[in-house]
C-alpha cells in the first residue's frame, strides 16, 4: 500500500500579516463603538426631547407668589377647569387661568389676615361629593356640579385639596365682605346726558343754562339708550356703586338741581344732575355690587403688596393647552 502524502503545515503568519489583522480588528471595534455611541446619542436625544417637551414642564413654574411656586401641572388643570368639559379653544383662556392661579394663591396666603381659615374636616367634607342624581341634572345645585367636575379635571391630590381650600376660603371671604356692606347708605337721585364730543357737551350746558328742561334735552341728544327715554334718569344710586369715579364724585358733590360742567368719562362727555340726596335702604342688587367691589379691591391690595413673578413661557403654555385639548 502506498502512503498518502501529508500536506505541509501552513507557514506561520508573518509579523506583517499579524499587524494587518490586528489593525482590521481594531477598526472593526472602533466602528462598532462609534455605531453604538451614535445609536445611544440618537436615542438619548429623542428621549431627552420627549422628556423636555412632554414630561418636564409639569414640574416647572409658571409663576411665583411671595416665593411660592405655581407648577405648570397645576396651571394646566386649572386651565381645564376654566375651559369646561368641552373646551373649544383653551388657548384663549391662558392669561385668565394664570390670573386665577395667582389670585387663588393670594387667597390662601392672605385670608388669615381677615380671620378666615379652613380646617381639614371642612376640606374632607367638601370633597365628599353627592352622587349624580338619576335623570335630569337640574336636581343638583351649581356648587355640587362644580365639585363633581373638580374631581374629574385631573388635579393631583395636593392640587385638588388646594382648589377645595380656595373655594371654601373664597366663599367665607365673600360672606365677610357681605357683612361689611351697610344695609343703609346715602343715595343720589342721579340724571345724566351723554354726548360724544366736548363741543356737543358745551352746547348741552348752554341749553340748560338758558333754561331748557334737563329731561327734554336728554331725550333729544343723550347717547345712553338705557336712560335717554327716561329723561336721563339713572335712578337712586348708593355711594360706592358706580364704576365711574368721576361721575360718582359729581353725584355726591353737586348741589341738587344744578347741572354739572362736562365730565370726561371713557372718551365720552357726561353732564350730570342730582335731583335729591338722602339715606335709603340699599337694594339687594346694590349690596351684591358693593360686596363685589370690596372683594376686588381686597384682591388688588393683596396683588399690590405681594411679589409676583410671571414665568409662563410659550413652551409651558403650549404644554398646558395640549393637555386640555386632548
Amino acid at each position: 500500500m502506498s502512503r498518502k502524502k501529508q500536506r505541509p503545515a501552513p507557514p506561520p503568519p508573518s509579523p506583517l500579516h499579524l499587524s494587518r489583522l490586528a489593525q482590521e480588528r481594531k477598526r472593526e471595534r472602533i466602528t462598532l463603538l462609534v455605531g453604538a455611541v451614535a445609536i445611544f446619542v440618537v436615542l438619548a436625544t429623542v428621549g431627552f426631547g420627549y422628556f423636555y417637551i412632554s414630561i418636564l414642564p409639569r414640574w416647572e413654574t409658571v409663576a411665583t407668589v411671595n416665593g411660592t411656586a405655581i407648577s405648570t401641572g397645576y396651571y394646566a388643570s386649572l386651565l381645564r377647569l376654566i375651559a369646561g368639559p368641552t373646551p373649544s379653544n383653551p388657548s384663549l383662556l391662558t392669561t385668565l387661568a394664570l390670573q386665577r392661579a395667582i389670585e387663588a394663591e393670594l387667597v390662601v396666603q392672605r385670608a388669615s389676615s381677615l380671620g378666615v381659615s379652613v380646617g381639614p374636616q371642612e376640606l374632607d367634607e367638601y370633597l365628599q361629593v353627592p352622587p349624580e342624581p338619576k335623570g335630569s341634572t337640574s336636581q343638583s345645585t351649581p356648587e355640587e356640579r362644580y365639585r363633581r367636575y373638580l374631581l374629574q379635571v385631573g388635579f393631583s391630590r395636593p392640587g385638588l385639596h388646594r382648589m377645595a381650600e380656595v373655594s371654601l376660603l373664597e366663599h367665607k371671604l365673600l360672606e365677610h365682605f357681605s357683612q361689611q356692606v351697610s344695609k343703609e347708605a346715602e343715595h343720589a337721585h342721579l340724571f345724566a346726558i351723554v354726548v360724544e364730543s366736548e363741543e356737543q357737551a358745551k352746547q348741552v350746558v348752554e341749553r340748560l343754562k338758558a333754561g331748557e328742561d334737563f329731561g327734554s334735552v336728554a331725550t333729544e341728544v343723550s347717547l345712553d339708550t338705557a336712560s335717554k327715554d327716561k329723561g336721563g334718569e339713572l335712578g337712586w344710586v348708593p355711594r360706592g356703586v358706580l364704576n365711574l369715579p368721576q361721575l360718582e364724585e359729581a353725584a355726591f358733590a353737586l348741589e341738587p338741581g344744578t347741572p354739572s360742567d362736562p365730565i370726561i368719562v371713557s372718551e365720552r362727555y357726561y353732564i350730570a344732575k342730582v335731583a335729591a340726596r338722602e339715606v335709603r335702604e340699599v337694594s339687594e342688587s346694590d349690596q351684591g355690587r358693593l360686596q363685589g367691589k370690596a372683594w376686588q379691591q381686597w384682591l388688588e391690595e393683596q396683588r399690590g403688596s405681594s411679589q409676583i413673578v410671571d414665568s409662563l413661557t410659550p413652551r409651558r403654555q403650549e404644554w398646558a393647552v395640549a393637555r386640555v385639548s386632548r
